[in-house]
């Protein structure tokens, strides 16, 4: 049947999900509840095994008033897909306007109260999510929590998520390339068995050559003994279609590579109202683009 919104979603497009799974890869799109009432739900539908919360999530959303959560958006999230990923609870942006009070006016165990109270309602709340970035970039962007509590506000994290909600496999999300003491730090993290899963992410540029830094990925992977996620995969264009859908495709080999169990393209189609702005396999229109292409034929 026809898409009514985009004709060209057919039954004769192939779909990413079926491509990606005939190569053991669960396919993923970050996205709102707002936007799947939109038309790019329907490409959502059509090619997404994953759902995961771009930004509705994160504390300024879930949290904007102390002690006042607010769960609705997500709850109904996670009824849209059968295979639903958390994001994200611990991360130096998006934070409620009154969290740098409370935590400047707090002692230091009021602190790591304040913290605890967060992971914990979350965790608890969505122990019915499939996984969850506990971790955002914690080594690579600064916080609240680093900057009133310090590094140790990242262990305590995973402690409290795991006793909120045993069952929920907890991950770092956020490893870069060329970034060796983010790794080193990781890979701390996983020998106190603190993580059960390692997010990568893949925001690159069109034209840059990344190929120096992929074996060092590739070596760290492997040394995490976890599962891997390709967790948010954008390509910022720079005007050759073709040479946008290659630094795709390399994305697709070094998914392959790392042995990574979803490939997460972070947004559903192309806007000017977002910062993936064009960088993704769909117009704005919601049309397929020669990225989309490029990545059908590297999986075969």
């Amino acid at each position: 049947m026809t898409n009514l919104y985009f004709p060209i979603m057919s039954k004769q497009l192939p779909r990413l999900r079926d491509a990606f799974w005939r190569r053991g890869i669960r396919f993923g799109m970050a996205t709102s509840t707002a936007e799947m009432n939109t038309p790019a739900g329907d490409i959502f539908r059509y090619h997404a095994a994953q759902i995961i919360p771009g930004d509705q999530m994160k504390m300024a959303v879930v949290e904007p008033v102390q002690g006042k959560f607010v769960h609705e958006q997500n709850d109904v999230m996670r009824g849209l897909c059968d295979s639903a990923h958390g994001h994200c609870l611990y991360w130096g942006q998006r934070f409620p306007a009154w969290l740098p009070d409370a935590l400047s006016g707090a002692t230091i165990a009021g602190r790591y109260a304040i913290l605890e109270t967060w992971i914990t309602e979350c965790m608890t709340h969505y122990s019915g999510w499939n996984s969850m970035d506990v971790i955002n970039e914690g080594f690579t962007t600064g916080s609240h929590w680093l900057t009133y509590i310090g590094p140790e506000s990242i262990p305590f994290a995973l402690h409290a998520a795991r006793q909120a909600a045993p069952n929920v496999p907890i991950y770092y999300n956020g490893v870069f390339l060329g970034l060796p003491n983010e790794q080193k730090e990781v890979l701390d993290l996983i020998d106190k068995g603190l993580l059960d899963g390692v997010g990568v992410q893949w925001h690159r540029v069109e034209g840059v050559d990344d190929t120096p830094w992929i074996p060092e990925l590739v070596q760290f992977t492997r040394s995490c003994g976890l599962p891997i996620r390709m967790s948010e995969v954008t390509i910022r264009p720079k005007g050759n279609p073709a040479a946008h859908a290659e630094k795709w495709r390399e994305a697709v080999r070094v998914a392959l590579e790392i042995e990574a169990i979803d490939f997460v393209q972070w947004g559903i189609r192309d806007s000017s109202d977002s910062w993936q702005g064009d960088s993704l396999m769909f117009d704005r229109a919601g049309k397929p683009k020669t990225a989309f292409w490029a990545v059908l034929d590297e999986l075969k």
